[in-house]
């Protein structure tokens, strides 16, 4: 819920139109995380239960005498909701403004021997639905919907998303973006490091201030 409160945080959402949600079968799931309704449908964020009843205990504990704790409860869920839109509106705009090829040279170093997050479990739980960011079953047990939401990565970063290559069953037109993306790189290299391990490796830090360096 701290996240929520950040603008900026929502120009760093998957791009849209990219399937993010999996089901507990490992399918993907058409769901759009750019429409605010989504957001209240799938108890996501602010609008998990659990976060409404800590926001009730709150109104609870500063209400006034003469005011109606339902009211006041309503008032704030609909100012979450305005906030939303106007928040999601915004990064739609930043991202098309920064659409497209890059305009000076690039070079991507991805770590890609890290499972990485990169999809996210929904499962309901009879009228509520459940997220999932870690596998559902200790010791092992396969898990195809674990299967699904991880990808290679550093940890942080995905290839995929290193690389601009869309999640599967994107559109058309993202696979033709990230297509297009490719193409503008200088080059790309790959290299066993985590995410942290990648900015505290003094060779790895001389070989990008090299390169960084050059005319």
């Amino acid at each position: 819920a701290t996240i929520f409160s950040f603008p900026a945080a929502f120009e760093l959402m998957p791009e849209p139109g990219e399937p993010v949600f999996v089901g507990e079968g490992g399918e993907s799931l058409d769901i759009d995380i750019w429409d605010s309704d989504t957001w209240e449908q799938y108890g996501l964020s602010v609008f998990a239960e659990s976060q409404q009843d800590r926001l009730k205990g709150e109104i609870a504990e500063t209400v006034r005498p003469g005011e109606d704790r339902d009211v006041l409860f309503n008032q704030r869920m609909n100012d979450q909701r305005a906030y939303l839109k106007l928040v999601l509106k915004h990064a739609h705009r930043f991202r098309d403004a920064i659409a497209g090829e890059p305009g000076a040279p690039t070079e991507v170093i991805l770590g890609v021997n890290t499972p990485t997050l990169a999809r996210v479990g929904l499962v309901r739980d009879g009228e509520d639905w459940q997220l999932f960011f870690r596998p559902r079953f200790p010791g092992g047990r396969y898990d195809p919907m674990a299967e699904a939401i991880y990808a290679s990565g550093d940890g942080v970063v995905t290839r995929r998303s290193g690389l601009g290559l869309p999640l599967p069953q994107s559109s058309a037109e993202l696979v033709d973006r990230g297509d297009s993306f490719r193409r503008s790189l200088s080059s790309w290299t790959f290299t066993p490091f985590s995410h942290r391990e990648m900015f505290d490796d003094q060779m790895l830090r001389l070989t990008l201030a090299e390169t960084l360096s050059e005319p």
